[in-house]
């Protein structure tokens, strides 16, 4: 089963190296679905339905690469 992750970019320049989101024990956050992805972020302050929203915050939604 496919895995998401979140992740910005430090600054808001693409260049810059990726910034994931973490959990408490500093693992990458995953999630099962984008829409389980902002159902999460909503609370916290970022409010989208789908993920063009997400980007214009800065934010976006991947893979995660090690379930591939």
């Amino acid at each position: 089963m496919k895995k998401y992750v979140v992740y910005s970019h430090q600054g808001g320049i693409s260049l810059n190296g990726r910034q994931y989101l973490l959990n408490s024990n500093d693992e990458l956050l995953k999630f099962e679905s984008p829409t389980e992805v902002m159902d999460y972020l909503a609370p916290h302050g970022i409010k989208a339905t789908t993920e063009v929203e997400l980007e214009a915050h800065g934010i976006w939604i991947t893979e995660d690469e090690s379930f591939v």
